[in-house]
């Protein structure tokens, strides 16, 4: 599943028709975006999570590109990847344990089934485990990502999220 932002506007250059992200980093771009820019409405913030053709005007793609730039420059960005990377490296520490403790289920069930061959009881227990993993692991943020993308506002003339 991925993210496919099409222009909708006049755009000045190759850098604003289209721009895409896969969902790993999707995920916390925009959420940094509705955080952090004060440019997406509390009632389109949910919007931003799915690719089903939400538009983005031409003066929202400016205001973004605006205080993307902005929150770049004056380092705001650097540290909430620092932030948000020290975070996900303990998710994914924290998640290397959970998979130590499923890849000792899996010996003690018979490494030469999957889970949904398990019976009913061991399926339960497996699933149990699984369900702690951190999904935030998963979903990387930089900055690189957040200047591309405030490159593309900056010259799509609005977009939409599909």
């Amino acid at each position: 599943m991925g993210f496919d932002l099409m222009s909708t506007g006049n755009h000045k250059t190759k850098k604003g028709e289209y721009y895409r992200n896969n969902v790993w980093g999707w995920r916390p771009l925009a959420q940094y975006i509705i955080e952090h820019t004060n440019c997406v409405s509390e009632k389109d913030a949910e919007r931003w999570a799915y690719n089903d053709g939400h538009e983005v005007t031409e003066q929202e793609a400016k205001a973004i590109a605006k205080q993307l730039k902005h929150l770049i420059k004056k380092g705001h960005t650097q540290k909430h990847y620092e932030e948000y990377e020290k975070e996900r490296k303990k998710a994914e520490t924290y998640n290397e344990k959970v998979q130590k403790q499923l890849k000792a289920f899996e010996e003690r069930v018979g490494k030469d089934k999957a889970p949904n061959d398990y019976s009913k009881e061991d399926k339960k227990k497996w699933d149990s485990i699984w369900e702690k993993r951190l999904w935030s692991a998963n979903y990387p943020f930089s900055v690189e990502n957040v200047k591309e993308f405030a490159e593309f506002c900056e010259d799509s003339g609005g977009f939409t999220i599909n």
